[in-house]
């Protein structure tokens, strides 16, 4: 990426912009903000991760959902639930099928227009 690239990168994201004289100090602020976007992105995957087998060991043991008063479903209101199963499956004991999940899209896509 050229000097100028860097520098609007870093001003898209808040970051303090070197001056264009201090080439090696701009690389540098570039491949840390870089490194710590990544190990950002590493911690999440991994808390998600966690937060899932959690809430499969709750499932398991027949215990609450610790998410659920918190996180109604991972999609928009209609669609599967945390637990991928389809609105009213969880009465029926069934999971969604890929029916359930398209139509659902479908309606969240419909009413976003």
């Amino acid at each position: 990426a050229t000097a100028t690239e860097c520098r609007q990168l870093l001003v898209y994201f808040g970051q303090a912009v070197p001056d264009v004289s201090q080439l090696p100090s701009l690389s540098k602020q570039v491949q840390t903000f870089f490194q710590t976007v990544q190990r950002f992105s590493e911690m999440l995957r991994t808390a998600f991760k966690d937060i899932v087998r959690h809430r499969q060991a709750c499932q398991r043991r027949g215990a609450p959902d610790p998410f659920a008063s918190v996180f109604k479903s991972p999609s928009s209101p209609g669609g599967a639930t945390a637990s991928g199963r389809a609105p009213g499956a969880a009465q029926r004991g069934q999971r969604a099928t890929s029916q359930d999940r398209t139509t659902a899209h479908a309606k969240r896509r419909h009413s976003q227009r």
